[in-house]
């Protein structure tokens, strides 16, 4: 869901001058709400700590802007941190798994139980340890569901993956196998 900032005009989201050419980042805007976007916030984010903001943020921009369809890439990835600025503790692994859905907090959730982490964690927890539990508060704004154990993740989740794999998830209550679409359910 968070890849949706770049979905953000740069001309009302970027750090500079505010144009559509601009390469600056939108993180003093976003993350920090240090810059309002043109005409301000409409769902305002009462802070600047951006493990507060961040999640806000992201369920706002997908309440404005759903998601179709969601795939994650989990062929290759890293662990260990989010970029190279982590420094050693940053390393590369090969899970081979490529989940994919229609519902972006569903699909986000089965990839987090597919991780062995619980996706309506409690915020500031592992694995939302920096902030607020972006899932949860997507589940809370009635985006999708984190409840996984009344889904098929439950299933994948418990027993070890045949690599490489690809999951499918639905809306809660969605006969997946109908709509499986060559996808193993």
């Amino acid at each position: 869901m968070k890849n949706l900032f770049g979905v953000t005009p740069s001309a009302l989201y970027a750090s500079d001058a505010r144009n559509e050419s601009s390469t600056e980042s939108r993180s003093r805007v976003l993350h920090e709400g240090g810059l309002s976007a043109a005409g301000g916030e409409v769902l305002p984010v009462p802070s600047h700590d951006p493990g507060f903001r961040v999640p806000r943020v992201v369920v706002n921009i997908v309440r404005a802007r759903p998601i179709d369809i969601s795939v994650i890439d989990g062929i290759v990835t890293m662990h260990g941190g989010e970029g190279q600025w982590q420094g050693a503790s940053l390393g590369i692994v090969v899970p081979g798994l490529l989940i994919a859905g229609r519902n972006c907090v569903c699909t986000d959730s089965g990839a987090a139980a597919v991780m062995e982490y619980n996706p309506d964690a409690a915020h500031w927890t592992v694995p939302f340890q920096n902030g607020a539990n972006t899932l949860r508060l997507a589940a809370e704004s009635g985006i999708g569901t984190t409840d996984c154990l009344t889904s098929k993740w439950s299933e994948w989740a418990s027993e070890p993956l045949a690599r490489p794999s690809c999951l499918c998830c639905m809306n809660k209550g969605t006969d997946v196998g109908s709509l499986s679409g060559g996808f193993p359910v």
